[in-house]
């Protein structure tokens, strides 16, 4: 069988490839590849080049929590909207790619593992009720049940305002962001705002120091 050539960075559907991992039993070249849904997997180079490997197993078992949904009312075309909050959830916590993940996985915040399966988040959180959305009551923490909501637009708006989605410069952040990039603790820019000082003011002057 003729030498087939992988390229590290290179993409194959849903696994990007990472490193090469050695080799199997029967001598097959094994490259590591990272999945978009945040899992890894070992393919041989030749179930990459013929696409007989397209995932980490993430799109099997999406097939299979698509039937379990179906059965239990959701559209046959399109995403439901109780999982489409589900799926976004997901990317936003686990896919690198996805615009929002530098404020959700690139920070820290993760789902619970029970609810990487669709159907547990579905009986936990029940049917997302029509013009509500998921919502975290702590923007610092992750999502499980304790922590999740379905609320209306107006209140997940004040949620992120008690949360203190500060915008500087053009840069919309949370106060845990703001106080990795300033050096400053989170209580004292959550205290300054309290007071009355301007964002500006708030985190761009050194702690200890006064404003004039």
């Amino acid at each position: 069988m003729a030498h087939l050539s992988i390229v590290i960075g290179a993409q194959y559907s849903r696994l990007t490839v990472r490193s090469l991992a050695g080799y199997s039993k029967n001598r097959n070249c094994m490259y590591l590849c990272e999945c978009v849904c945040g899992g890894t997997k070992s393919v041989s180079a030749r179930n990459l080049h013929i696409g007989s490997v397209r995932s980490c197993g993430c799109l099997a078992r999406e097939s299979s929590r698509k039937t379990r949904w179906l059965k239990h009312g959701h559209r046959s075309r399109g995403m439901s909207p109780t999982y489409s909050s589900w799926m976004g959830m997901m990317q936003r916590c686990y896919r690198k790619r996805h615009p929002a993940y530098h404020r959700y996985g690139g920070r820290g915040i993760t789902v619970c593992p029970a609810w990487h399966d669709f159907v547990a988040f579905k009986i936990d959180m029940g049917i997302r009720p029509d013009g509500l959305s998921l919502d975290r009551r702590d923007n610092d923490k992750g999502y499980d049940l304790g922590n999740c909501r379905w609320v209306t637009s107006k209140e997940q708006s004040r949620n992120r305002t008690n949360n203190h989605i500060l915008t500087c410069d053009g840069k919309s952040l949370c106060i845990s962001e703001w106080a990795e990039c300033t050096g400053l603790k989170k209580t004292t820019i959550r205290e300054r705002i309290s007071r009355g000082w301007t964002t500006r003011d708030a985190l761009t002057i050194p702690a200890g120091g006064r404003r004039q």
